[in-house]
């Protein structure tokens, strides 16, 4: 079951319509695939597509936590003087102009209050996204402003090169393991109404 060239060039192909209308895919082979060719071609809109609901919400969160304390830092390096405080600002622009731009800014998050401890709870990173007016949007603007920066994005280009092993479907759920540079991976597959789709576990 190893995510094969012939199977990602198919995926490609209906990478225009992955998530589209609510489109899912038919097997948890296939969604795994759609998800490394929208990676390697740095669409993050791509594979927040190929993500259920929830996860959808999990990452839109997690792109705002990841926003929100680069904000902080950067008001923190005034403590360094002017020079440090320009630097982190001009370092940081990008990603505060886009959270400005999907209406993420201190006012929308004074009750979410977004801090680290969050990133193990699905649930409370998941809340973070309703301040969000295009969370598809906004994740890719996000991500593809941190990968250019070479900081603080994903690392999820490594996450789906390599084969897709073990597969195991129970009714509406499917985990499969996938060997990476990196080692070992599991993923997770929920069967929605529309298909299949990638589910992020923030516990694991």
């Amino acid at each position: 079951m190893a995510l094969s060239r012939q199977s990602v060039a198919a995926a490609r192909r209906l990478l225009a319509g992955c998530g589209a209308a609510g489109s899912g895919y038919a097997s948890p082979e296939a969604v795994a695939a759609a998800a490394k060719a929208a990676i390697d071609k740095k669409d993050m809109g791509a594979f927040y597509d190929c993500l259920t609901e929830e996860s959808q919400n999990t990452l839109a969160g997690t792109a705002v936590m990841v926003g929100s304390m680069m904000k902080l830092m950067s008001g923190m390096a005034a403590m360094g003087g002017p020079e440090a405080q320009a630097e982190a600002e001009k370092e940081t622009a990008e990603v505060t102009a886009i959270m400005e731009k999907h209406g993420v800014t201190e006012e929308s998050l004074k009750d979410a209050n977004p801090n680290p401890a969050m990133m193990g709870d699905s649930q409370a990173i998941g809340a973070l996204a309703n301040v969000v007016k295009d969370k598809r949007a906004f994740v890719h603007d996000v991500f593809t402003a941190l990968d250019k920066m070479k900081k603080g994005g994903p690392d999820l280009s490594q996450q789906f090169t390599g084969e897709l092993t073990d597969l195991k479907i129970d009714g509406d759920r499917a985990a499969a393991k996938l060997t990476t540079q990196r080692g070992e991976e599991e993923l997770d597959f929920r069967k929605t109404a529309a298909g299949w789709k990638l589910h992020i576990d923030m516990e694991k």
